[in-house]
């Protein structure tokens, strides 16, 4: 999945301010609610690798989050590629290879954690995720499922530890 389909997918799963108004949230707290849906696109765009290193470019999704995932606000080149975001405290990078890694957060000598063999691989996984959680009455109780299909769609079998920290008690 390339950047703009992610983030244009992403704006689907959006809660409706109607239906988050009958639950009596005020007008912050519903914005503060859809824009974790919500990849803004921003005028520049510096040239990047993958297409996660063109979503946080191209589009500000700083305020986007999936579960425990959240995007920075840009790319910052670090020890062992660039991070684009964190999965709770720790890194996400995009390696040299393309590939996608959470790294510890304070303990650059613990192995880091398959997330994708490719950012394309990612988005399509984490997209998957994020339509699990946001319908988890449908998943409710399947949660080993949506693991091994978000895998699947991140490349590896070596990929279900993170996924499982993302979608954790579904």
């Amino acid at each position: 999945m390339d950047a703009i389909a992610f983030a244009n997918s992403l704006r689907a799963f959006m809660p409706r301010a109607k239906d988050l108004a009958e639950y009596g949230l005020d007008a912050d707290e519903i914005e503060e609610i859809q824009s974790a849906f919500d990849a803004k696109p921003r005028n520049s765009g510096g040239p990047v690798s993958t297409e996660v290193e063109r979503l946080v470019t191209a589009f500000d999704c700083s305020a986007v989050a999936i579960g425990i995932v959240r995007f920075d606000s840009g790319v910052v080149p670090t020890q062992g590629g660039v991070r684009f975001g964190f999965c709770e405290a720790d890194p996400l990078v995009v390696d040299h290879e393309r590939k996608i890694w959470m790294l510890h957060h304070d303990s650059p000598e613990v192995a880091p954690m398959a997330c994708a063999e490719s950012s394309e691989q990612f988005l399509d996984a984490l997209l998957f995720a994020a339509e699990a959680i946001v319908n988890r009455v449908k998943w409710k109780g399947r949660g080993l499922e949506i693991v091994h299909q978000c895998s699947e769609r991140a490349g590896s079998a070596t990929c279900r530890d993170f996924f499982r920290s993302v979608v954790g008690g579904l």
